[in-house]
C-alpha cells in the first residue's frame, strides 16, 4: 500500500513538473486530455477496461475541442502512414478491395469467400468466422486498416496464421493472452503455419483499435 501511495505521489510530482515546463507553450486543457489519456491506458492495461476506456475517450475529446486542426492533422498522418504500409503489401493474385467512411462486415453465421483483401475504413467493425468460408486459395493475405477499429476473427486451429497487427491505443487480444496500452504491436505466427495446407497472414493497422482473434 505504503509503494503504490508512494507511486502515485512520484506521478503527481512528474506531471506538476511537465505542466511547469510545458504549461505555457501547450495550454493546460492539452496537458490535462495526455494525462487523462495516459491514466485511461494504464486503467486498461490492468484490466479497468471500462474505467480505461471513458478516460481515454474523454481525453480525445478535449484534445479535439482544443486543437480540431491538430487532431485532423494527426489523423490524416495516421491514415497516410497506413496507406504507405499498404501499398508496400504485394498481392501475388487478384484482391478485393474495400475503402469506406464507416464499413460493418459480419461474415460469422452465413457462407463467405476468403480471398486476398484490404479493407479501409475511418471507423470499422468487422467479424470474421474462417470456419464459416469457401476458400479460394492455398495462402491468404487481409489486410486491415483504419482510425477506429473493432475487429473479431475466429480462426480454426488447423489453419496457419500469421498475425501483424499494431493499435496505437487499445488493445490485442489472440485466444486468451491481452495487451493493452499506447503503442501496441503483436506479431505471431502460428506452430503449424508452414506444414498447413492453407495459410492466412493478416495485417492489422489501427489508430484507435480493439482486437480479438481466436484460434478454435
Amino acid at each position: 500500500m505504503k509503494e503504490r501511495s508512494n507511486r502515485n505521489t512520484a506521478l503527481v510530482l512528474i506531471f506538476a513538473g511537465l505542466y511547469l515546463l510545458f504549461g505555457n507553450l501547450i495550454g493546460f486543457l492539452t496537458v490535462a486530455a495526455l494525462i487523462l489519456i495516459w491514466f485511461g491506458a494504464n486503467r486498461v492495461r490492468i484490466g479497468e477496461k471500462n474505467k480505461g476506456y471513458l478516460l481515454i475517450v474523454i481525453g480525445i475529446i478535449i484534445l479535439i475541442s482544443n486543437h480540431v486542426m491538430f487532431v485532423v492533422g494527426l489523423v490524416l498522418i495516421a491514415f497516410g502512414y497506413f496507406y504507405m504500409r499498404s501499398d508496400k503489401q504485394k498481392f501475388d493474385e487478384p484482391f478485393m478491395q474495400k475503402q469506406n467512411i464507416v464499413q460493418s462486415i459480419k461474415w460469422k453465421k452465413n457462407q463467405w469467400t476468403l480471398k486476398n483483401m484490404m479493407i479501409r475504413s475511418i471507423v470499422g467493425e468487422i467479424q470474421m468466422d474462417v470456419s464459416n468460408a469457401l476458400i479460394e486459395e492455398k495462402e491468404t493475405k487481409i489486410i486491415l486498416q483504419g482510425i477506429v477499429g473493432d475487429i473479431d476473427i475466429i480462426v480454426p486451429e488447423h489453419i496457419g496464421v500469421t498475425i501483424e497487427s499494431t493499435v496505437i491505443i487499445g488493445e490485442i487480444g489472440l485466444n486468451w493472452e491481452k495487451e493493452a496500452g499506447i503503442m501496441n504491436k503483436y506479431i505471431w505466427t502460428s506452430p503449424n503455419y508452414a506444414s498447413s495446407d492453407v495459410k492466412i497472414h493478416f495485417v492489422i493497422s489501427y489508430l484507435i483499435g480493439d482486437i480479438d482473434i481466436r484460434i478454435i
